[in-house]
């Protein structure tokens, strides 16, 4: 929101006018020509700049081009006699936000101050989600294109939208995107991660629990009331809870705890995930109900390694970033470590891309990234590697077995998604590693390798902000 203003203008009854627009309810400081306002600008944050169209030493217009450069780019309002409108337009074509005429009104100074705070809101947002989330998406690659494209067709129904993809890839950040595009962008987005909650309190945060101390308990569907509700990695989600939830689904109705009147269900349902959801109905894990009515409208988020033309990007990005975080200077990265980024499968996708460049910039001790600053693995993946028994020549079992053990390098020993890169069942996987007699080839618990870690992350967050 706007805080703090800067009048620039040597016009004592412009001064007066605008003053009394703005006083007391904004901090106003005051500047008599474009110098001094530059040299203001130069040593103090503001949010917004009004300025004199004709100054002693020039037109406040020629405050655009170095406003571009100042901390948090305030916005310029510029006041024009009624002479000059041709000017004033002029001024607005070339990246003004508004401008006044002499004399300012009160009424429409307070319009155009509404129209600049509202502006100054939604860059706000803006910013903050290209800063914080958007770096999952961030590419220009006619994958991610396409993705926008299906993100705001989504965005313009109704209907429940169920996002597919890899840990890492960006699901929770579309689903967000799609609520930020949609018309009920102005309610809450709640969510709620279903692989953080055990059994027993699953059902009570999504429908309500009448145990609850409240006199009107009620869930997260209801609390949403007109918003929209995003269920994270639904695959986890107990098959009681999901019978529940199918049911609501189909009725649009939410069966309040303790009560015999239902309430409506006004809240979009979103819903993320990086299992195999029809594997699971297969296996009678998952509802198939509830599978077809989610999966009405359904996107997958490409992982990284399909869209490798974004990786340069991302890792300059993400460099800039660590740099300022660090207090470094942009490191040169020379060609082997860019042969090694861009050779890397990445199967944590965009999250590990982010953690690997971050741990080479502090591994870094000069101005130059080489693939030893790299995760190991990462700078062993384009180079052959010897058979398992250091002899030239190799068995057809000796090579297959190298191979799964590559894969599962490159798929972070999680054996779920290496079975799945392999094109085999993890059962099959869990053999194979048995037959060769490797030690603890004995497999992980399914559900425990597919699921991402977590972290303390609170069950359920508005708006994607975490406290």
């Amino acid at each position: 929101m706007i805080e703090r203003i800067l009048l620039v203008s040597d016009d004592e009854a412009l001064r007066r006018q605008v003053e009394q627009c703005l006083l007391p309810r904004w901090q106003v400081a005051r500047e008599p020509s474009l110098e001094a306002a530059q040299q203001t600008l130069n040593r103090e944050p503001f949010d917004l700049v009004i300025a004199d169209g004709q100054l002693p030493d020039g037109s406040g217009a020629h405050l655009l081009d170095n406003l571009k450069a100042v901390p948090g780019q305030p916005i310029l309002l510029v006041v024009f006699s009624p002479a000059a409108a041709a000017s004033a337009a002029e001024c607005v074509r070339r990246g003004a936000f508004g401008f006044l005429l002499k004399p300012v009104l009160p009424e429409q100074f307070e319009v155009l101050l509404h129209q600049t705070e509202n502006f100054r809101r939604l860059s706000g947002v803006a910013q903050f989600l290209a800063e914080t989330g958007s770096a999952e998406l961030f590419g220009r690659s006619r994958a991610l294109e396409e993705l926008r494209s299906q993100a705001r067709k989504l965005a313009r129904t109704e209907a429940s939208v169920l996002i597919q993809g890899e840990p890492g890839a960006g699901k929770r950040f579309l689903a967000r995107a799609i609520h930020s595009l949609s018309p009920r962008a102005e309610t809450p987005l709640l969510e709620v991660d279903c692989a953080s909650l055990s059994e027993g309190r699953i059902e009570g945060l999504l429908f309500g629990d009448s145990s609850c101390s409240a006199e009107s308990p009620v869930g997260v569907l209801e609390l949403a009331h007109g918003g929209a509700v995003m269920l994270a990695e639904i695959g986890a989600l107990p098959l009681a809870a999901q019978a529940r939830l199918l049911r609501t689904l189909e009725t649009r109705k939410l069966e309040r705890p303790g009560s015999r009147s239902p309430a409506p269900l006004t809240a979009r349902v979103m819903a993320t995930t990086s299992r195999d959801l029809p594997a699971m109905v297969e296996r009678k894990k998952f509802q198939e109900g509830l599978f077809h009515a989610l999966h009405v409208c359904s996107v997958r988020v490409p992982p990284l390694r399909e869209r490798p033309e974004d990786i340069p990007l991302l890792v300059e990005r993400f460099c800039e970033a660590s740099a300022r975080r660090y207090g470094r200077g942009l490191p040169t990265i020379s060609s082997a470590c860019w042969e090694a980024l861009q050779d890397h499968e990445w199967p944590g996708n965009v999250r590990e891309l982010q953690d690997t460049i971050e741990r080479a910039m502090l591994r870094c001790p000069g101005g130059i990234l080489e693939p030893a600053h790299l995760n190991g693995r990462i700078g062993e993946f384009g180079a052959a590697a010897p058979g398992p028994l250091g002899r030239d020549a190799e068995t057809l079992d000796e090579a297959e077995m190298r191979h799964i053990l590559a894969v599962l390098a490159r798929c972070n020993d999680n054996r779920t998604h290496a079975a799945r890169r392999l094109g085999i069942s993890l059962r099959t996987l869990r053999n194979k590693l048995r037959e060769s007699r490797l030690p603890n080839a004995a497999a992980p618990d399914e559900a425990t390798a597919a699921r991402p870690a977590r972290g303390n992350q609170p069950l359920v967050s508005e708006g994607g902000m975490r406290p």
